[in-house]
């Protein structure tokens, strides 16, 4: 997925409006953050969970973002990413972000179908972007 894709599901998700608590790859952390080698290590490109983003609530890392070029993740592989973020206790949502879709991945919402199903109850599951 390109840059500008992920950038605008980030700023259509409503993230961007609060830069100061959207930490991206690539950007620095302060060393000064009490979470800063947690969140350095999420965002590692070649680290076990490479995510894109995290966003954090109250200065704890809360929602991940994943993505990986045009593909989705396989579910094996987003899985995986997922116990780790959360048996660290680091993070209670992950959103795979896909270029022409968005899921979220619970604690308990396990399974794709549940977590699709639960962003469509909530409306979020049906933003599509208009780009």
């Amino acid at each position: 997925m390109s840059p500008g894709a992920f950038e605008k599901w980030l700023d259509r998700l409503g993230y961007s409006a609060e830069p100061a608590l959207l930490h991206r790859r690539g950007e620095d952390i302060p060393d000064a953050h009490p979470y800063a080698l947690e969140i350095k290590t999420l965002l590692k490109p070649e680290g076990a969970i490479r995510a894109r983003a995290v966003f954090e609530v109250e200065g704890v890392p809360t929602v991940v973002f994943v993505s990986e070029d045009d593909a989705p993740l396989s579910t094996a592989a987003l899985d995986e990413a997922r116990k780790k973020i959360w048996n660290q206790n680091l993070a209670t949502v992950v959103i795979e972000v896909v270029s022409c879709f968005t899921t979220s991945r619970t604690p308990w919402l396990s399974s794709p179908k549940m977590a699709s199903m639960a962003l469509r109850a909530s409306g979020l599951g049906a933003i599509w972007p208009s780009f």
